[in-house]
């Protein structure tokens, strides 16, 4: 039976079963921290090269596959080239994927990538459920594999069947001066932060969320100017950390959109500086910072990664 057909079935079953089978559900399929952290890129084996360099995270070769994979929205179903590749260390994963499709959250090109998080399950449909309950919309599955779900804010999150799940996990060998670790968490800045807060804790009721925090923070951007913006931010508790901040003025590209709100791979660090000038070195452009506490890049293929102080989330 298709992954379609089982979720269209449990979730109007669940519903009207009441609130305690509901709850019984998301017991069962507890979602905390994510898993991984990804991005869907036009170039993987580019960005790869570039995000290798600019962090000193060691990837394992790409490896390409075949499947069929159906877009409940478009209604198309097709088969899909997907090339991945995966730093070898974990703690969390992290992962590239390059699609001979460009639909759904496949839908990249040179300038614009899309990214997301994701969680590794034994059993898609039913971890799936609680996505539906909950408002979020299935862009794309195939059957064993993947299933992604995107929120009314854009947020993507992809669940990856345990056998699909990246078993490249060794010692590093670092590949930059400054080797900054695996990924601390990854930021995403929607146009509408309470409302993408509330249903991320919504769909992952097993994430703990830190107080709301504002910064006050002298920000240089890329144009030149720089305002003073007081920054809200919301957090998870543990690491990898889940974020929401709230937009801010600035060149359009580090804007949002309803529908894709910008995101960016955090690290954090005791050197900003150091870190930011190896981004630098690696090709990775800034667009925003503040000297000595976070500095922003934007890299090949529209990603972005932001080196950060611990102190902000430590």
């Amino acid at each position: 039976m298709a992954l379609g057909w089982i979720i269209a079935a449990a979730i109007p079953a669940l519903a009207s079963a009441g609130s305690s089978t509901v709850q019984q559900t998301l017991a069962v399929t507890k979602l905390g921290t994510p898993d991984q952290l990804g991005y869907v890129v036009s170039d993987a084996r580019a960005v790869q090269r570039q995000l290798a360099m600019a962090t000193g995270s060691q990837f394992a070769p790409a490896r390409a596959e075949t499947t069929l994979v159906t877009f409940p929205q478009s209604g198309r179903v097709e088969l899909v080239k997907l090339t991945r590749t995966q730093a070898v260390r974990g703690g969390p994963g992290l992962e590239l994927i390059e699609s001979s499709a460009k639909i759904g959250p496949f839908a990249t090109d040179s300038g614009n990538s899309s990214f997301f998080y994701s969680y590794t399950v034994d059993n898609i449909a039913l971890a799936s459920v609680r996505f539906g309950l909950t408002g979020f919309d299935l862009v794309a599955f195939d059957l064993g594999r993947f299933a992604f779900w995107r929120s009314d804010d854009g947020i993507l999150i992809r669940l990856l069947d345990r056998g699909q799940a990246p078993s490249v996990t060794a010692a590093n060998a670092a590949q930059a001066p400054v080797d900054l670790g695996p990924p601390s968490g990854a930021t995403i800045i929607p146009c509408d932060p309470q409302g993408a807060l509330a249903d991320l804790k919504r769909v992952l009721p097993d994430l703990g969320w830190r107080p709301s925090a504002r910064y006050p923070m002298p920000f240089q951007f890329e144009d030149g100017t720089t305002p003073l913006i007081e920054m809200t931010v919301d957090a998870s508790v543990e690491s990898p950390f889940v974020v929401i901040e709230s937009p801010m003025t600035g060149p359009a590209r580090y804007g949002c959109t309803p529908d894709r709100p910008h995101a960016h791979l955090l690290w954090l660090t005791t050197d900003v500086a150091a870190a930011a000038q190896q981004l630098e070195n690696a090709g990775m452009a800034w667009v925003s910072r503040v000297p000595g506490m976070v500095s922003l890049h934007r890299g090949e293929g529209g990603i972005f990664v932001e080196v950060a102080n611990a102190a902000f989330l430590g």
